[in-house]
């Protein structure tokens, strides 16, 4: 599933792509196992690994989440099993890679890989200092089209609350895209 400036909870990277899976995916939808916002994929993953208290948002906000998240069955038996296998967050600039790091660094939390897509003339010229602490990668993009990595994007873990998160988006994408409500 590939996702087009969406708004993932805090910023809005150009691309999210997403590898899924599909019946797990159609599980979720037709169990109406939605989620209305970011928050209640964090406080469902706070609630699964027993650091409620730690979120940073108010009692009773997070309550009320909590019983929300709980009274739609999130937290079933079988309910927790993954949907995204892989899931990579892009920016792409044609000259201006600074401002696309800037971009991407905000964005770098939401998925297991993160890189900047630029033209392959530009890749050689980002310094991989600038890429190291976030973990981020270059795509470069040749004169035919053709996708290579220039540095690759060490992947990290994804958390349960972005995997709920990145469903939920994919969800959203695919409802939109078959022009049905969910």
């Amino acid at each position: 599933v590939v996702l087009h400036e969406v708004q993932i909870g805090i910023g809005r990277p150009d691309l999210v792509v997403l590898r899924v899976d599909v019946e797990r995916l159609a599980w979720r939808r037709v169990a109406g196992l939605r989620l209305s916002g970011y928050n209640e994929a964090v406080v469902l993953g706070a609630l699964r690994s027993g650091r409620l208290a730690e979120l940073g948002l108010s009692r009773a906000y997070a309550r009320r989440l909590e019983r929300s998240v709980v009274d739609r069955g999130w937290l079933d038996l079988g309910v927790g099993d993954r949907l995204i296998s892989d899931s990579m967050v892009l920016e792409a600039k044609v000259s201006d890679w600074r401002r696309a790091l800037l971009q991407l660094s905000q964005v770098r939390w939401a998925a297991q890989q993160a890189a900047l897509v630029v033209p392959h003339r530009l890749a050689d010229r980002i310094p991989a200092i600038a890429l190291t602490p976030q973990g981020m990668g270059v795509l470069a993009v040749d004169d035919l089209g053709g996708i290579n990595w220039s540095r690759p994007a060490p992947p990290r873990t994804l958390p349960f609350e972005l995997d709920a998160w990145l469903g939920e988006l994919a969800l959203r994408e695919l409802a939109e895209a078959t022009g049905s409500r969910g």
